[in-house]
């Protein structure tokens, strides 16, 4: 990089203090050519030359001090105030994948106004004044206009332009662009507004009223209300109160008096423990079957069930009722994770990547550290929702049951589970007869069954331990167990694995992680091909699961 400093003595003149400018005229015309006279003008012109010579070297010091800067700095570009480029600095090249070696000669003569997006940032820009936008770099893009990229792939940028003048000539104004790759921001904020999305879409879409509320407390930290903090078009029919004329309002306001069901409320949301009841809600005069979860501390979901019409025609059977139940509780619980548990991972992997992108990473080491956290939390995030996702869908779905071989389908997940075993050096056995275990049930339930159940094993399973799938005939049912030599369970927890309104679930061996919501789908998927499901546990020899399924063979 080249700078240009003053080339004349006139130029430092006109650069000196007004009051100096103005003296040295004054003196030549008292004094004219006279000796006195010739002597300050000599003396002068000694001062001019002096002041002259430490301005060039004052020039050429800030020329080299912006130099070096720019030049071992974060990605920088200069740009002329033609809009050719000036200079690019090695971040830069790298970032954009351009040879430094070959980068002066496929970079010569580049005029950034010929891009539409930058002329019209450029043209508009005032001194001291920064423009901030991002965008999209294709190396496509940069190909066609004739600089060769080794990216693979398109990278987001943030782009930062100022107008300035460059140190070695305060006289020209070019442009400085600092440059920073957001790329991974740009996919985290795109991964948590998809996740939004869904379960904002899963949220509207609900039949029964759904909102979320918070208590309000007095001064001596009594709760004395409730306000609503968001609801759902359901909620707001029944109510007849849109949406946003509903959220900030308190129990009080909304129906006057005490606010109702409070000591429940309060209860569950100081206590963590969901609450279920049916109750007659005189204000609207119909009959509700009320599940509230809590999702933090002095905050709780309610999702709320019009029960009227049962209650009128007396067919609430007590089986109709408990799966009523079963299905208020799922939607509390399936709120309750998204809501808890994908926020949680997703706003971990937003901390670490803005801890990254504002540079506050102590060395490489630990920048790929929080890469690679940010890498775990978003795959957690996607295999929660991937989760619910499917104890939703099979919520829907009626079993078509057909007859198949027990054994293919054991051993296409044994396939599949191979490799995560192997990183564990866990050995699968699948000890099912060929042939003759002929199950009559439906066969993509079942895979999903056994596949729930053998990535269960290989997490609670040490290094070196084994898993094995077996099955017999029992009259005109097939029973199969999926053993393992884990670490098995106390009575307590083996009681409270299929309870929907609780959750539970544990990190594995080697700290994996789950959602608590595979072994819940086993059971439901078990039920619905009118299976039986049993376990038998005991802590340091592992855990047997035991499904029975109708025989297709009498």
């Amino acid at each position: 990089m080249k700078f240009h400093p003053f080339k004349t003595k006139e130029q430092i003149v006109r650069s000196m203090p007004d009051f100096e400018r103005k003296v040295m005229p004054l003196i030549e015309k008292a004094h004219g050519t006279g000796k006195l006279g010739m002597q300050l003008k000599y003396r002068r012109s000694l001062n001019v030359h002096k002041y002259w010579k430490i301005c060039k070297e004052s020039i050429a010091e800030r020329g080299k001090a912006f130099e070096d800067t720019v030049l071992s700095g974060p990605p920088t570009a200069l740009i002329k105030p033609n809009g050719e480029l000036f200079l690019a600095n090695d971040s830069a090249l790298e970032l954009f994948g351009v040879n430094k070696d070959s980068a002066a000669a496929e970079l010569q003569g580049l005029n950034l106004m010929r891009l539409p997006f930058m002329s019209e940032k450029l043209a508009g820009i005032k001194n001291g004044e920064v423009v901030i936008f991002e965008r999209e770099i294709d190396p496509a893009k940069m190909a066609a206009l004739g600089i060769p990229s080794s990216l693979k792939e398109s990278i987001i940028v943030e782009v930062k332009i100022s107008k300035t003048a460059h140190p070695a000539n305060g006289n020209t104004n070019g442009y400085v662009v600092h440059i920073t790759d957001i790329t991974k921001d740009a996919k985290l904020a795109a991964a948590i507004s998809d996740s939004e999305r869904k379960f904002r879409g899963m949220f509207e879409s609900m039949k029964e009223m759904a909102a979320f509320h918070a208590i309000i407390y007095d001064k001596d930290g009594k709760a004395a209300d409730y306000c609503y903090i968001d609801g759902n078009a359901a909620l707001a029919a029944t109510l007849g109160v849109p949406v946003d004329m509903l959220i900030g309002k308190t129990a009080k306001e909304m129906f006057g008096g005490e606010a109702p069901y409070l000591d429940i409320y309060a209860q569950v949301a100081s206590s963590g423990k969901p609450a279920q009841f049916e109750t007659y809600f005189e204000p609207i005069g119909k009959h509700f079957l009320v599940s509230a979860v809590s999702i933090a501390k002095g905050q709780f979901i309610t999702i709320t069930t019009d029960i009227t019409e049962l209650k009128k025609t007396g067919l609430a059977l007590a089986e109709s009722e408990a799966e009523l139940r079963k299905k208020s509780a799922n939607s509390a619980r399936l709120l309750s994770i998204i809501n808890h548990d994908v926020r949680s991972a997703l706003n971990a992997a937003y901390g670490f990547s803005e801890l990254i992108s504002n540079g506050d990473a102590p060395t490489m080491d630990d920048a790929k550290k929080w890469a690679g956290l940010i890498t775990m939390s978003v795959s957690k995030a996607i295999n929660i929702i991937g989760d619910v996702a499917k104890w939703r869908d099979y919520g829907a779905i009626v079993a078509k049951p057909s007859a198949f071989d027990l054994h293919v389908v054991v051993q296409d997940n044994v396939s599949q589970a191979i490799k995560t075993a192997y990183t564990k050096g866990i050995i699968l056995f699948n000890e099912v007869p060929r042939g003759s275990m002929l199950v009559l049930a439906d066969e993509n339930m079942v895979s999903q069954v056994i596949q729930n159940l053998v990535s269960n094993a290989i997490k609670f399973t040490p290094r070196d331990g084994k898993i094995t799938i077996s099955a017999r005939k029992a009259g005109g049912e097939v029973e199969f167990s999926v053993s393992d030599n884990g670490v098995g369970m106390l009575p307590s927890a083996v009681e409270r694995l299929f309870k929907i309104d609780q959750t539970f679930t544990t990190n594995g061996t080697e700290n994996e992680t789950g959602t608590g919501l595979g072994l819940t789908i086993v059971h439901e998927l078990v039920e619905k091909n009118s299976g039986r499901i049993a376990v038998r546990s005991e802590v340091g020899k592992g855990t047997t699961f035991t499904i029975t399924l109708p025989s297709a063979q009498g």
